[in-house]
């Protein structure tokens, strides 16, 4: 008996694909249809579907901020969320989706790097959200620049990291 061999068997799948616009009828979500899917997922219970979804919309906010700007208030809540991973992704995507609100997101980030209790996950996260915002979150470079002054001494590598961001936004270092 012989086999079929495994490139006999890609090439196949490959060609019904191309020829027959995909496996039953499957096809390829719109960026419209993935910022909506995430969007419902924002609102999810589950953190990890929470977390890929804030995720998710951020990227999205890279190509097309217009569709991933609805989620917005939901990123904002999600930065007070229970799960770190959930706060960190969040974190990132506000900068990445081009609020309406700049300022006010970039307070609430420069909050969560200079909150001492909150996880490092998150305080990166923001830090990744504030640079992706660039000037206009040059408001709260002042903040960010005394709170890398102050931890100098106990975690430099932060305040290295701070001060990266801080050139990324404009602000002093």
């Amino acid at each position: 008996m012989r086999t079929t061999g495994w490139w006999t068997v890609a090439l196949t799948v490959a060609m019904t694909l191309a020829v027959g616009g995909g496996v039953g009828g499957l096809r390829a979500e719109t960026k419209e249809e993935e910022a909506a899917r995430y969007l419902k997922e924002l609102k999810s219970n589950d953190p990890k579907k929470k977390a890929l979804a804030a995720e998710g919309i951020g990227e999205i906010g890279r190509i097309k901020a217009s569709l991933a700007r609805p989620a917005v208030p939901l990123l904002l809540e999600a930065l007070t969320d229970k799960n770190a991973e959930v706060r960190a992704k969040a974190a990132t995507a506000l900068g990445r989706v081009d609020p309406e609100n700049k300022l006010d997101v970039a307070k609430k980030l420069a909050a969560l790097v200079t909150n001492e209790k909150e996880e490092m996950k998150v305080k990166q996260g923001a830090l990744a959200g504030l640079s992706a915002l660039g000037s206009e979150a040059r408001p709260v470079a002042k903040d960010l620049a005394d709170y890398a002054k102050k931890i100098e001494g106990n975690d430099k590598k932060f305040a290295t990291a701070i001060r990266n961001t801080l050139k990324n936004i404009g602000g002093k270092k």
